[in-house]
């Protein structure tokens, strides 16, 4: 069912929405069952990620001719902040998943295309430091907006220095963070017309 619904959003034009039910695909196997997708699933996985940029934008574009809504990763422990974040970017246009912790974080970066990571510093398990470092490693170039109400002014040069696109105090506006969004993705060439 699950392979059936990715080659659908596929023939549809909308390859953001194929690799999310991948996740999906993956993510209920692994925590119902204790199981991998089947090999023929796997293969279209990976078929995809290698045409993902020839693939014809998603269909339901925002902001203009040729954009697809981008992709975006928020990574909070916190439900209500993690919610807040989410609803912006929603509201704005975004397709939106949400985490609590940087372990997950992690393994949805890994597994799936997003196109920008908002993370908080304060997470459990893998701190936004330790992802960002991580994300680095493996060769992971997602834009990724560092999130912190600490006021420590060594996190934000340590982010930069790890790579981050960006770095915010919070509680952040919502305009400053889309923002700040929309610089990230056109620096890193997704084109985006979200208001």
């Amino acid at each position: 069912m699950h392979r059936t619904l990715i080659r659908l959003y596929v023939a549809a034009g909308r390859p953001g929405a194929a690799l999310r039910q991948y996740q999906v695909c993956a993510s209920v196997l692994r925590r119902e069952l204790g199981l991998k997708p089947d090999a023929e699933t796997r293969q279209l996985y990976r078929q995809l990620l290698a045409r993902r940029s020839t693939l014809q934008p998603d269909a339901s574009a925002i902001g203009g001719e040729g954009n697809s809504a981008a992709t975006v990763l928020v990574v909070d422990q916190e439900p209500v902040a993690r919610e807040l974040t989410q609803g912006f970017f929603a509201g704005a246009g975004y397709e939106v998943t949400a985490v609590g912790n940087g372990a997950d974080a992690l393994l949805r970066a890994t597994e799936g295309a997003f196109d920008l990571i908002v993370a908080d510093l304060a997470v459990p398990t893998l701190d936004g430091l330790a992802l960002l470092e991580v994300l680095r490693r493996n060769g992971i170039t997602t834009p990724v907006i560092v999130l912190t109400g600490q006021p420590d002014h060594a996190l934000e040069v340590r982010s930069l220095e790890l790579g981050a696109a960006d770095f915010l105090r919070m509680p952040v506006q919502k305009d400053v963070l889309l923002l700040r969004a929309r610089n990230a993705l056109a620096r890193k060439g997704r084109a985006v017309g979200f208001q």
